[in-house]
């Protein structure tokens, strides 16, 4: 049974990295609403939205994973330097 783990989580990576271009084949092959693909997906509206807006912009670039870490913050303004 513990060989039965590591293909269960390869096929769940697998099925997760697929999930954006199922997705967007739903919602511009198919042209089916976007509340219907989420409820198939499991997914949130928002983040549909977003993949839709990105994929209008860059076209298959939007389907590469993001990475997920944040953006650096600002650096000090010299007003909050002189405290």
């Amino acid at each position: 049974m513990s060989q039965d783990i590591p293909d269960t989580v390869s096929a769940y990576r697998l099925a997760m990295s697929n999930l954006p271009r199922l997705v967007l084949t739903a919602l511009t092959v198919q042209h089916r609403s976007v509340k219907e693909v989420c409820d198939t997906y499991g997914v949130s509206r928002s983040w549909a939205y977003e993949l839709l807006a990105r994929y209008r912009a860059e076209g298959d670039a939007a389907l590469e994973p993001r990475s997920r870490r944040p953006k650096p913050a600002p650096a000090p303004s010299a007003r909050t330097r002189s405290r």
